[in-house]
């Protein structure tokens, strides 16, 4: 409970947070006295929020990348690792050559790498740091370095103005729209209503059913900017702290309800696969039995039902059970217990892992595309929908009196 309630105040904090530098913002904008500022001044502050937002999370992530680098050159080199990592951070900033000094203090006080990192090195994320951990006990950390260093490569080269464009389009479009139906609500249909009432004419059925759900309430304006809130602050806060979502109960929240919607599912289910079956392809080939195998794996950053799945494989096969009996009764995708048992020996069992990488890395990419692609189409179509139906709830009304201004009445 005690848990419960400091994840609780964690978190109103870094929405009160969110709201006073967006009030603050807002606040700015009315003392220049600009009359476009004041109008427009809120919509600005989102992709403005977003592109301070996305450059903090570019800096961090090549921060990572690079320490990842030097790490990934000490141990290709065979060289020790403090003196590699203190000698590279000569050539750094003063910021990232403060974390390597921190990393190097920690490596030459026998801490492991990934506590190492967790204590000196905030830019790295979950993944990285549990991947690390679990590599270097299970003696691959050469070739989990190199997946690393490639998914890090990949990301910071899709990541130029493509992660801001997806991330900040839909919703500086849903606060123009709605800022735009609210001025219509305020200003214009109490005009169109005295007019109509003024005439006696009925006011259309589309308008009125607009007016209903517009502009009887503000609840769904109010929704609007809590959206806007909560998505500002959890990108802001993945950028600040990567990590946040590995031990936090609002993490588990997420997961959970992540492994429940159609298409985030798939995402979550895909990546955590092609980690875990990296993991134990080289584990195994390294001569690791899989129990201690599946062991480690449990510390990668998974989905925490993944996880917990990947636990119960564990507890299975250590009771003795077929690893592809032990995969179906723990909950794992079919296909795992179906090619676990074609597995007859070791080296069998390294094939079907690592093809299982491929497969569900290949899967994680495509999916990843296709909603990239079908994010910019979706977001129009739906605000199209809401565009039209407000024009048709203004064009309405001047038909309905022009019909009823004519004699004879005008018949359409």
């Amino acid at each position: 409970m005690t848990r419960l309630l400091g994840h609780f105040v964690v978190a109103v904090i870094w929405a009160l947070a969110a709201l006073f530098a967006l009030m603050l913002a807002i606040a700015l904008l009315f003392i220049l006295d600009l009359p476009f500022f004041r109008i427009l001044g809120p919509i600005m502050l989102i992709p403005v929020g977003f592109i301070v937002i996305q450059l903090i999370g570019s800096i961090r992530r090549r921060r990572e990348a690079v320490a990842m680098a030097y790490i990934r050159q000490a141990v290709r080199l065979n060289l020790p690792l403090a003196p590699m990592v203190r000698a590279a951070a000569k050539a750094e900033g003063r910021v990232l050559r403060r974390r390597l000094n921190q990393l190097a203090d920690h490596l030459e006080a026998g801490c492991d790498l990934d506590r190492a990192l967790t204590q000196s090195l905030p830019e790295a994320s979950a993944r990285t740091v549990g991947m690390m951990g679990a590599a270097q006990r299970l003696g691959r950390l050469p070739q989990a370095l190199d997946r690393l260093l490639l998914t890090q490569q990949r990301a910071i080269g899709q990541d130029r103005g493509a992660g801001f464009f997806y991330k900040a389009y839909p919703l500086t479009l849903l606060m123009v729209v709605a800022w735009v139906v609210n001025l219509l609500m305020v200003f214009v249909m109490p005009k169109f209503k005295q007019i109509m009432r003024d005439f006696r004419v009925p006011l259309p059925t589309v308008t009125q059913a607009v007016i209903d759900f517009f502009g009887e309430s503000e609840l769904w304006l109010a929704l609007v900017g809590l959206l806007a809130l909560a998505v500002l602050g959890s990108v802001l806060l993945n950028a600040i702290n990567p990590r946040w979502r590995r031990t936090s109960f609002w993490g588990a929240f997420i997961d959970a309800v992540a492994w429940r919607l159609p298409l985030w599912h798939g995402l979550e289910r895909d990546r955590g696969m092609a980690d875990l079956c990296a993991l134990l392809d080289d584990a195994l080939r390294a001569g690791v039995p899989l129990p201690e195998a599946l062991g480690e794996a449990t510390q990668l950053r998974l989905n925490v039902v993944l996880r917990r799945r990947v636990e119960r494989w564990a507890q299975f096969v250590a009771e003795g059970q077929p690893p592809h009996e032990a995969a179906r009764r723990a909950g794992l995708p079919a296909l795992v217990g179906g090619l676990l048992v074609t597995a007859q020996a070791g080296h069998n069992a390294t094939d079907v892992f690592r093809f299982l990488q491929r497969y569900y890395d290949a899967k994680f990419s495509r999916a990843l595309f296709l909603l990239r692609g079908a994010a910019v189409p979706a977001t129009a179509l739906a605000m199209g929908i809401v565009v039209a139906m407000v024009a048709l709830s203004l064009f309405h009304p001047i038909v309905a009196l022009i019909q009823a201004a004519q004699w004879p009445p005008l018949r359409l």
